[in-house]
């Protein structure tokens, strides 16, 4: 009975973690409050090619992330802009294409 219990406390305590531990971490991700007509939203962590568009539009839930932007469609070389995304929607204003990707 004492290892049942252990292991159900065991597996609770996972659980806990896997749902708590992304709600206190920096986020950034698709809102759709954040997209317009002539815009895309960026995902954290992936690398997502833009053709023509106006602005990217980021969404920072907590703290401070970073979008890169490139002119390539593989988010290789150097990155032509570098912003830091704070709390809330951000707007990054782009006039050719390529690809962008966020990291926090």
């Amino acid at each position: 009975m004492k290892f049942f219990s252990v292991a159900l406390f065991t597996l609770m305590a996972f659980v806990g973690m896997a749902f708590g531990y992304p709600m206190l971490a920096m986020q950034a991700f698709d809102d759709i409050h954040c997209k317009g007509s002539k815009s895309y939203a960026i995902s954290v962590n992936d690398c997502q090619k833009f053709r023509d568009v106006s602005s990217i539009k980021s969404f920072a839930e907590r703290g401070v992330c970073t979008a890169y932007v490139y002119t390539s469609d593989d988010c290789s070389g150097s990155p032509i802009l570098t912003q830091n995304i704070q709390n809330g929607c951000n707007d990054l204003d782009v006039s050719f294409s390529g690809s962008w990707e966020f990291r926090c």
